[in-house]
């Protein structure tokens, strides 16, 4: 009943050559598993789970890294209007680089209009969104949402968000 060919085992051997006796109780189990396995009408075939294989091939490890800047075209934070304006480039190892720009307009840090493009993506482009900052006595409320155009490939999404601080 035993398989005749388990010289995969011989990894189990200790240094001085001799199988210690946790390796023989757990060459014992995985023989008696694999009987068990063999026997069962519904195994058709038998799956090879003691085989390992070393995999020589070469690759390059994924790399992404982002270089970005951002800054006031007009205005300043806390000014009645304020203009910022933003430039991404992302580079990967397995994929064309990506790059993005955006512009995000705050009318009196209450009402924000945002703005931003994608390039060189599969499947999306432009994105808009709007913004809206509540100050109710000592706390303040954020409310954002933004839409992404998915529509070639998927439905477009809808996000909304809602933050705070108390």
């Amino acid at each position: 009943f035993f398989p005749q060919n388990m010289s995969h085992l011989s990894a189990l051997k200790t240094y001085s050559g001799r199988y210690s006796f946790f390796s023989m109780i757990f060459k014992l189990i995985l023989k008696l598993f694999y009987c068990r396995l063999v026997s069962k009408h519904y195994f058709s075939y038998y799956l090879d789970i003691f085989e390992a294989k070393y995999l020589s091939k070469k690759f390059k490890l994924p790399l992404y890294f982002n270089i970005n800047t951002a800054m006031n075209v007009i205005g300043e934070k806390g000014n009645p209007i304020h203009l910022l304006a933003s430039v991404e480039s992302a580079f990967a190892t397995d994929y064309r680089d990506r790059y993005h720009i955006g512009t995000e307009l705050w009318i009196a840090d209450l009402v924000a209009l945002r703005g931003g493009y994608k390039f060189f993506y599969d499947t999306e482009d432009w994105t808009i969104g709007a913004g809206l900052n509540l100050k109710i006595s000592h706390h303040i409320v954020k409310l954002n949402i933004a839409y992404s155009n998915f529509a070639k490939y998927f439905t477009p999404p809808l996000r909304i968000s809602i933050g705070g601080s108390f």
